[in-house]
């Protein structure tokens, strides 16, 4: 699948304003490292970023997020969930129910990147009207653990930015995950997250495709996106096979419709009535 290219460079931030994002980080910890990504992520945008909002979404059998500030910018909410297999795609969902902002970022707990990119991606939205864009070119860089844990420790992003270090992109040069950011009551319309990918898939490739079929490609920065080291559990790889073909069956079947078969098959969605 070929990712949209229209990437972009500069930004007038007229009229800009933070306080019209809330940033959704679903986790569910899994390891110390995963606590430690998510700590470091919230934090450092927490002081980079005046004014915008955020919401971390636990859905575990038991809470294990310590640390996190809980005020008026950001709040934990905790979902009694023992499923083992996290169904990520349901609690973003539920998190675009209850903000009061007009966008949203989708964050992974592990992803961080730099702040000027998520100004330029939300100008993208307002200048242009469309219903998503990335705050990186496709670019997404896995950082070792060594380098990750400095960054952990300092928070400073120079750490992975501009130091000499090992690392591998995520999905060659068209990566689609990590983070989004997308108009809430837009993307409603062309059917928010699917549930139907539960646990590890592809679900960030359908997210694209479903809006590259129906004719709103998704915008990008001309930027890069860093993924924070973590071991690989069940909700990390595919490990459950039979979830695995499901998900992936999913997959096809969106790609394979055309605009309007996809925008029939979106309507039967119980998740956007």
């Amino acid at each position: 699948m070929l990712v949209n290219r229209n990437i972009y460079m500069e930004s007038s931030f007229k009229n800009f304003t933070m306080k019209d994002i809330t940033f959704i980080i679903p986790v569910r910890i899994d390891s110390y490292h995963r606590l430690c990504n998510l700590l470091s992520v919230v934090r450092y945008y927490l002081s980079t970023i005046p004014d915008t909002k955020f919401i971390i979404v636990e859905g575990d059998s038991i809470s294990r997020i310590k640390g996190i500030p809980d005020n008026n910018r950001c709040k934990c909410i905790f979902i009694k969930d023992r499923n083992p297999i996290f169904h990520r795609t349901r609690y973003v969902n539920e998190m675009f129910r209850i903000i009061d902002t007009k966008f949203a970022a989708v964050w992974d707990a592990d992803a961080i990147g730099e702040v000027s990119n998520i100004e330029q991606a939300v100008d993208l939205l307002k200048n242009n009207g469309a219903v998503m864009s990335y705050p990186y070119n496709g670019i997404f860089w896995s950082i070792g653990q060594w380098h990750s844990e400095i960054f952990c420790d300092t928070l400073d992003l120079n750490v992975l930015t501009r130091y000499p270090q090992p690392k591998s992109l995520m999905c060659g040069y068209h990566s689609v995950g990590g983070a989004f950011i997308v108009d809430v009551e837009l993307y409603r319309k062309y059917g928010w997250e699917n549930e139907y990918f539960c646990g590890w898939g592809p679900e960030d490739a359908e997210r694209f495709a479903r809006l590259e079929i129906l004719g709103h490609p998704p915008l990008r920065v001309d930027s890069e996106l860093y993924h924070l080291y973590h071991p690989r559990g069940i909700n990390s790889g595919s490990v459950d096979h039979e979830l695995s073909y499901l998900t992936k069956k999913e997959y096809a079947k969106v790609c394979s419709m055309t605009p309007k078969e996809l925008e029939m098959y979106i309507s039967e969605w119980e998740w956007i009535k």
